[in-house]
């Protein structure tokens, strides 16, 4: 397996980021995830609310 999570999933905090979706778009949360992860956000979508 290549995949190595330091963290459980946090199902509380998934809905919260589903809810702010919801709301402020995914063009909203995915200028959220570039703020903390660049590189990130450079690889994902911003319509990739899953991931």
């Amino acid at each position: 397996d290549r995949y190595r999570f330091v963290a459980a999933p946090d199902p509380d905090l998934r809905r919260r980021l589903v809810d702010e979706a919801r709301l402020a778009g995914p063009d909203a949360l995915h200028a959220r995830l570039a703020a903390v992860d660049p590189a990130a956000a450079a690889r994902i979508h911003p319509h990739n609310v899953r991931r």
